[in-house]
């Protein structure tokens, strides 16, 4: 607002006063009548008549400036209203002017179209009578030229011929036009036979020099005339006849052989696979030949291509006829005789030789594969971005010729029949030694009562027998160094008498049927396709887990049950040694399964569960069988005591006076008792972990415990014989303490004092009973133990304490 129209003056405030902000009365009020307060202030008496009159001046002005006000409102009124009626009128009419200008342009669009599909009809007119008038040209060319022949007269075609490569060309597509004219008239007029001849000995002749020129081209390296020859017999006959020319000249075909036969080759390499048919000796690496072979074909298909794509104008076609010679003639050849050879030999060594062949031959397809997808398909097209990106045109052809050369050697379980009766064999041969053990064991002897133990734990455990190889005599060698030492393996080496290794549960078998076993794995891997895998391996695993138990831990544990029968001997606690074996042969199962057999079969799927079930089923049954012979050998060692025990003499503990050795050494039956007792420590040290040793020690310990209770309340004790008793029961203690099971010290510590009762003066013997550990066994018990002392009917002590 300019300050020629600003109201505040007419108020007399300062300028732009009513545009500020924010207007309040009391200050507009306060403003306006400033002059009249300050004039109030100097005089003592209020005067209001100056106030009137300025508030009366400042009504008017704001009416009147209300009034202009409202003037100014319904003029800019006025004006806006007609500004946007205006508007509405411009935007009508703009409106109105863009559908018109649409419409237009939908009808021109309409009329190029029109203009458009006459263009393309006139265009597609214009082509069809282009080719028709290149077609009649063609066709009248082509009545020249067989009148021309007809009559004998070949001046064109030789001028064409001199025209260079272009020429030639047109000679091969003449040519060829040529004869598919006499072909679809075999049948034509008397008067056309001259013609027809002609064209027949032209055409031969033709095809004759235009393959000449390429052989020596060929034998020359002058890749320009080969590609000039080529492209001349392509256009000729499809370039079939230049294709077979390249392909039977080929120096790989020509030299590949030539030095001597394929049979000799395949003898003179064979023979350098040692080990092929030796089930103890690694697979022996490809064969050599094949090895060269497959080296040689890579370096020719890596050369050729950079000839092959310069000479023919379709070298996908070529480079696929080539390999199909290479895979079909060569390749397989060589790869009949190997097999057959190797199949003469042994199942082991023909299915090592398979196995190492598709191996190489599977690494030959991949270089080649690679190869194409990297050189040959960028060459011959463009791949757009994610069309088979890494897969090349030749992919598909090169894994079917990979197939062909082994399908009749694999497909409808060929190889699957052969691994299995190869499994069965090298199995049987790992077990010959052990076998051969175990059935001259079997006898009329065996119970029936044992019989059924084993067969309620085990099932039906069939054995095998069998006559060891060549081959197995060196393996069987060093199976019997790594036996377990027993109380029978001084007779190890003896003539006739089996090795430990052979009578019971060893690793290195145990090693040698998983190492079977994952050769095995690892071939059928290698052969079955990636859908048929895992049930092979599964199939194996099956073989293997009813061949490592029902032949062999099986019948081992079989074996140690029956050697437990006779109570007449000893224990033999080389039993022991048995359950520890068989623990390390199942945790060796589980250590393979999850090594070489999982990866294989997957996880979560139904082979996988079944073929976990049934390692487990094993597992468990081998677990229940241990436990069998372990409580059996409690039993028997128990037994043994009591039987030793047995023997004690009624005068052992009433000793004479002068019989130092009994006070000094205690009683024999005590001395042999705890030379076993340490044995059989030993052996659970030996051969058992913490938890089991404890659990077995503490057994025998607590049968030794109630053994003693009963025994020593059978024979009556003089005062010397309490010390030897003492002793005895010392010795007892003693050993109980090596044990390291501390329930058992707590109850050899009271049989320690109940040895006492025949130690003490019959005057403390009541103290001894009532304030000691003793107090806390029943009455019946401590009396049964006083009334085996000597003095106890004179001095009437169960009476009298009792």
């Amino acid at each position: 607002m300019s300050g020629a129209s600003d109201p505040s003056r007419n108020f007399g405030l300062p300028e732009g006063y009513f545009e500020q902000n924010t207007f309040l009365a009391d200050d507009f009020i306060e403003e306006i009548s400033r002059v009249d307060i300050e004039f109030g202030r100097k005089n003592a008496l209020f005067e209001p008549k100056p106030f009137v009159r300025t508030f009366e001046r400042a009504l008017d002005k704001l009416l009147a400036a209300q009034s202009d006000l409202e003037a100014n409102i319904t003029r800019l009124e006025g004006s806006a209203g007609a500004c946007a009626e205006d508007h509405r009128k411009k935007m009508a009419r703009l409106k109105q002017t863009f559908a018109t200008v649409g419409s237009s342009f939908e009808k021109l669009e309409t009329q190029i179209s029109e203009v458009s599909s006459n263009t393309i009809r006139i265009g597609e007119q214009l082509d069809t009578v282009a080719k028709e008038k290149d077609r009649a040209e063609a066709i009248k060319e082509l009545v020249e030229f067989y009148a021309e022949l007809n009559e004998g007269d070949t001046r064109h075609l030789d001028e064409l011929l001199e025209g260079g490569s272009e020429g030639m060309v047109k000679v091969a597509h003449t040519l060829r036009r040529l004869n598919t004219i006499i072909v679809d008239n075999e049948y034509s007029a008397p008067a056309d036979a001259k013609a027809k001849r002609q064209i027949e000995i032209y055409s031969e002749n033709f095809e004759k020099t235009v393959l000449g020129t390429f052989e020596a081209a060929y034998r020359d390296g002058d890749v320009h005339n080969m590609s000039v020859s080529a492209r001349t017999l392509d256009a000729f006959n499809g370039g079939v006849s230049v294709v077979k020319a390249y392909i039977n000249q080929h120096p790989f075909f020509l030299s590949s052989m030539i030095s001597q036969s394929q049979d000799s080759i395949a003898e003179a390499s064979y023979q350098s696979m040692e080990g092929v048919s030796d089930i103890n000796h690694l697979p022996p690496p490809p064969d050599r030949w094949l090895v060269q072979l497959y080296a040689d074909t890579r370096s020719v298909m890596f050369k050729d291509w950079a000839i092959v794509s310069k000479v023919f104008p379709r070298p996908i076609e070529i480079m696929q006829q080539l390999l199909k010679r290479v895979f079909e003639q060569t390749i397989q050849s060589y790869l009949e005789t190997l097999f057959s050879r190797a199949e003469g030999q042994s199942k082991l060594a023909f299915l090592r030789v398979l196995a190492s062949s598709h191996l190489e031959t599977r690494k030959l397809v991949e270089d080649l594969q690679r190869f194409d997808a990297e050189t040959i398909t960028p060459a011959v097209m463009v791949l757009d971005e994610g069309d088979n990106a890494g897969v090349g045109l030749l992919h598909g052809f090169l894994n079917r010729c990979c197939d062909d050369l082994f399908e009749s050697y694999i497909a409808g379980g060929n190889y699957m029949s052969a691994e299995q009766a190869h499994l069965r064999e090298a199995f049987r041969q790992t077990l010959v030694p052990f076998v051969r053990v175990h059935a001259e064991r079997q006898g009329p002897s065996r119970g029936k009562a044992l019989l059924g133990m084993i067969s309620s734990v085990t099932g039906g455990v069939g054995t095998t027998s069998g006559n060891a190889g060549g081959g197995l005599s060196a393996m069987h060698g060093g199976i019997a160094g790594t036996s377990t030492a027993g109380p029978n393996s001084s007779n190890s080496a003896a003539g006739g008498v089996p090795a430990e290794s052979e009578r019971s549960i060893n690793t290195s078998i145990a090693r040698m049927l998983l190492q079977v076993h994952a050769e095995a794995i690892a071939r059928a891997v290698e052969l079955e396709s990636d859908a048929a895998a895992p049930d092979a391996v599964a199939a194996l695993t099956s073989q293997l887990i009813s061949t490592l138990g029902d032949e062999y831990v099986f019948p081992a544990l079989e074996d140690a049950l029956e050697s437990l029968q006779d109570l007449r001997q000893e224990p033999d606690m080389a039993m022991l040694g048995v359950i520890r074996m068989a623990n390390v042969v199942v945790r060796l199962l589980q250590i393979h399964f999850q090594r070489a057999i999982v990866p294989f079969v997957g996880n979560g799927n139904y082979i996988y569960r079944d073929i976990v079930a049934e390692k487990n089923q094993l597992m468990s049954r081998v677990e229940l069988s241990l436990n069998l012979i372990t409580n059996k050998l409690i039993g028997v060692c128990t037994q043994w005591i009591g039987s030793i025990l047995g023997k004690q003499r009624k005068g052992d503990f009433r000793p004479a006076e002068d019989d130092f050795t009994a006070f000094e050494m205690g009683t024999q039956p005590c001395r042999q008792c705890t030379d076993f007792l340490r044995r059989v420590e030993q052996a659970c040290q030996q051969n058992l972990g913490t938890e089991n040793q404890e659990r077995v020690l503490a057994d025998v310990g607590n049968a030794l415990h109630r053994v003693l209770m009963e025994h020593l309340r059978k024979y009556v004790v003089s005062i010397g014989g309490g010390l030897v008793l003492a002793k005895d029961v010392s010795r007892y203690r003693e050993v109980i303490t090596s044990f390291g099971v501390p329930a058992l010290n707590d109850k050899f510590a009271v049989l320690q004092d109940i040895s006492n009762i025949f130690l003490v003066q019959p005057t403390a013997l009541k103290s001894l009973l009532d304030e000691g550990p003793l107090s806390r066994l029943d009455r019946a018990t401590l009396q049964a133990f006083v009334q085996m002392r000597e003095d106890s009917r004179s001095s009437s002590l169960v009476k009298q304490f009792m």
